[in-house]
Formats: C-alpha cells, structure tokens, sequence
C-alpha cells in the first residue's frame, strides 16, 4: 500500500470516528420514552384546552313569558318622612279652683314630666260653685290662672315690699319649692308671663348662681324690699 493510499484510509477512519462520537446512538427504549413524554404532554394542552372552552360557554338566557311579566308589580310605597310630619306631643289638662288656686297649682305642678315643654297643658277653672268655667284655653285661661297664682304666693310666700323674696314656710317641703320653679318656667316659655316683684337677687341666684350677684344689685334689692316699712317708721 502505498503512502497516499494509506494516507486517505487514515483520514477516512478519522471522518466515521467523529460522525460516531458527534451524534450519539439512542437506545430504544429512550425513543419509546420520548415519544410517550410527547404524546402525555398534547393530552394534556388537549384537556386544558377542552376545560377553557367549558368555561367559556354559557347557556342561552330563557326568555320570560308575557304573563309573568305583566302580573308583577313593582312596589310604590313611599317611606319617606312627609313634609308636614309633626311629633306627637302629650298634654295634660290641670282642673284649677279659684278658690284654692296656690294649693291646686303647686299640687298639679309636682308632676316633673310637666317640664318638658313639649307636653302640652291646659287649663279648666273651677268657680266658685264647684262647675267648670265655659272658656277655652288658647292662653288667656293659663294667663289668668298665673297671675292668681302669684298673686297669692305674694302675700302668703313672700316678705318685702316693690320686691319680694321667698320666706320660708313651716308646710312647704322641697317638692312644693320645685313645684313652684316649674311654674315660673312653664309660665316663661309658654305666655312669656314674668313674675316682676320678684326679687332680681333672687331670679338671679336661682338661674345663674350666687357669684352672679353684685353687691350693688345685693344692696338695691334690700332697700326696694324695706324702703316703705323705713318711711312708715
């Protein structure tokens, strides 16, 4: 053999070495695996694919029939607070003898719901015969009843001349001084009606305090109270 020739068998041996080595032979088997990997893997983009397209659907809406529809109704009912709503308010009805007005006024008085203004009060007065007065009450009946009313707390209840203060009583008890308090209020707020000879010393430790009080309004009011018993002496 000669030397070229020997030369190419060595460079064709080196090719069929390196076409071996390059590209590797699979077992059987591993051909088998692969080509189960490859077909479980399009099931499963089959399934998934098949699971998006169930989600997708939707059946087709069912119509309703024409006799449904034209029995229902729909509710009307308003149940909003109408504009000429008023809340009901109580009253209560005080039966007032002229004769007795301070003992009635201050009886019917202790009843403290009656500081609300809200409960309305109305007044019948009792004449002197035991009857009821043919008057309606729109505020002149309750008039009449306070300035009777203090009237008489004046000359039973009070010491002092152009003003008076409160005396102490042997049969008033602290519910018969509240009482009176829920006159004057009631008396204010519903006829503005003010017990004026009052002493303002008085009004105005009872609404605000005593530290509201000066010693100028202090003496002015001692000397309205005694001023005419100083002259008579």
């Amino acid at each position: 053999m000669t030397q070229d020739a020997l030369a190419d068998e060595l460079d064709t041996s080196d090719l069929v070495g390196t076409a071996t080595v390059g590209v590797p032979c699979c077992p059987e088997e591993d051909v088998q695996f692969l080509d189960c990997g490859m077909v479980t893997s399009h099931q499963n983009e089959t399934q998934s694919v098949n699971n998006e397209s169930s989600l997708l659907y939707q059946e087709p809406m069912q119509e309703v029939p024409d006799d449904v529809i034209a029995n229902y109704t729909i509710s009307t009912t308003d149940y909003s607070m109408p504009s000429s709503y008023e809340p009901q308010t109580s009253s209560r009805t005080l039966k007032i003898r002229r004769v007795t007005v301070l003992k009635d006024m201050i009886t019917s008085f202790k009843d403290g719901s009656l500081e609300n203004s809200d409960v309305k009060i109305h007044v019948v007065m009792i004449n002197g015969r035991g009857k009821e007065e043919l008057a309606e009450d729109n505020g002149g009946v309750f008039r009449d009843v306070l300035s009777a009313f203090w009237e008489e707390f004046y000359d039973g209840c009070t010491i002092g001349e152009d003003e008076k203060a409160p005396a102490l009583r042997h049969d008033f008890k602290h519910e018969d001084w509240e009482a009176v308090a829920r006159i004057f209020i009631r008396g204010f707020q519903d006829i503005q009606f003010f017990p004026f000879k009052i002493s303002k010393c008085v009004l105005v430790t009872a609404l605000y305090g005593e530290h509201f009080v000066s010693k100028d309004m202090l003496l002015a009011s001692f000397k309205a109270m005694f001023q005419k018993m100083k002259g008579n002496s």
